[in-house]
C-alpha cells in the first residue's frame, strides 16, 4: 500500500492503481471571458516518446474537434524538464475555441497542462499557461 495526498486529505492505496488525475480549474475575467485550466497526469506508452505520444494526441484531436488546426508547436522547459508547447484551435457549437497545452513528463509521469478558451480570449489564455508553467516545479 501507499499513501494518496490531495489537497484536503490522503488514504492508503492498494498497488496497482495508476494516479489518473484531472485537475480542473475555472476562472471568469470582469469582461465576461472565461478560461479553463486542466492539468492532466496519464502514462506514456512503452517505448513512446514525448514527441510520439503529443503526435498521436493531435491526431485524435484532429479526428475528434471539426476545424481543428494547429497554430504553433515549440520545444520549451518545464520544471527543468524538456516539454512540448501546442496552441490550437477548433470550432464548437458555441463559436471557435483556443487550447494550448504544455506536455512533459516528470518523474515519469506525463503531465499536459491544458488551458482553454474562446479564440477570442487567447492572450489571456497563454498569460494564464505562460504563468503556470513557469512556476510549475517538483515537490520530491
Amino acid at each position: 500500500m501507499s499513501a494518496y495526498y490531495m489537497n484536503e486529505a490522503a488514504f492508503d492505496l492498494p498497488a496497482g492503481f495508476t494516479d489518473r488525475t484531472i485537475n480542473h480549474l475555472e476562472a471568469s475575467a470582469e469582461d465576461g471571458s472565461g478560461i479553463a485550466i486542466l492539468v492532466e497526469r496519464a502514462r506514456l506508452p512503452n517505448g513512446t516518446t514525448l514527441r510520439e505520444a503529443v503526435s498521436r494526441r493531435l491526431g485524435e484531436s484532429r479526428a475528434r474537434w471539426p476545424n481543428f488546426s494547429i497554430l504553433f508547436e515549440r520545444a520549451t522547459a518545464v520544471a527543468e524538464s524538456d516539454a512540448i508547447d501546442v496552441g490550437t484551435r477548433w470550432r464548437h457549437d458555441e463559436g471557435m475555441v483556443y487550447t494550448r497545452q504544455v506536455h512533459t513528463v516528470l518523474d515519469g509521469v506525463w503531465l499536459i497542462l491544458i488551458g482553454e478558451t474562446a479564440l477570442e480570449d487567447r492572450e489571456l489564455c497563454d498569460r494564464t499557461v505562460d504563468h503556470v508553467a513557469a512556476s510549475m516545479r517538483r515537490i520530491q
